[in-house]
């Protein structure tokens, strides 16, 4: 789960469904290349809209922000009213719209991990073998 005040949450995954990993590396890179605090959560007791669109093949991610007193449920399981940090909230807004720039170089931004396993692979003292 977030924390709250540690930036807009990137979400992995849900109750049902990992997402897509490219999708959430997209994210992850473009709040790093931005500057922008963010963290990266599975966030596995609730189902949202992503899985739907994941379910009909589309490639996936989700944003979110950790939230205080989830379903109004505050300590002692009394009633409070929810809550959000509003550094969070504008860090969701800043991640947002800088994905919406950077989108069209969706392929770039990720392309670096394969690029890092592909130069650890073949710099390793011996190949692996299909065996």
């Amino acid at each position: 789960m977030g924390r709250i005040g540690n930036g807009p949450v990137i979400r992995v995954g849900d109750r049902t469904t990992m997402f897509d990993p490219a999708a959430s590396q997209f994210l992850t890179e473009t709040a790093r290349r931005s500057a922008i605090s963010a963290q990266r959560c599975l966030m596995d007791s609730v189902m949202c809209e992503a899985t739907a669109f994941a379910a009909r093949g589309y490639r996936v991610s989700d944003l979110c922000l950790a939230l205080g007193n989830y379903h109004n449920i505050g300590p002692g399981k009394r009633p409070a009213a929810e809550y959000v940090s509003a550094s969070d909230f504008e860090g969701l807004v800043a991640l947002t719209t800088e994905a919406a720039r950077q989108w069209p170089r969706f392929d770039n931004v990720t392309d670096g991990l394969r690029k890092r396993v592909d130069r650890i692979y073949h710099s390793a003292p011996r190949k692996l073998s299909d065996e």
